[in-house]
């Protein structure tokens, strides 16, 4: 994802309609100008579905660009 912040410490939840497991994806502290976050894994199902983006309770000041969807490569141990 291409974020914002201006605190340290933000953490964004993202995690599939089809699954009730989320991802927890840090928020690097940008200084309120665009980074990219690490990669975090999302379980996702063949067909139409929504992909959730949600602030973690009590974190403010962060504001989302984009985000990207690849298909993890086959043999990764992550």
């Amino acid at each position: 994802m291409k974020t914002a912040s201006i605190n340290d410490g933000q953490i964004l939840q993202v995690g599939s309609d089809a699954f009730n497991a989320v991802a927890l994806a840090k928020v690097p502290m940008s200084y309120g100008l665009w980074a990219t976050t690490q990669p975090v894994d999302v379980k996702l199902v063949q067909g139409l579905q929504s992909v959730r983006v949600a602030v973690v309770p009590g974190q403010r000041g962060v504001a989302v660009h984009s985000f990207e969807l690849k298909q993890k490569e086959k043999g990764s141990e992550s």
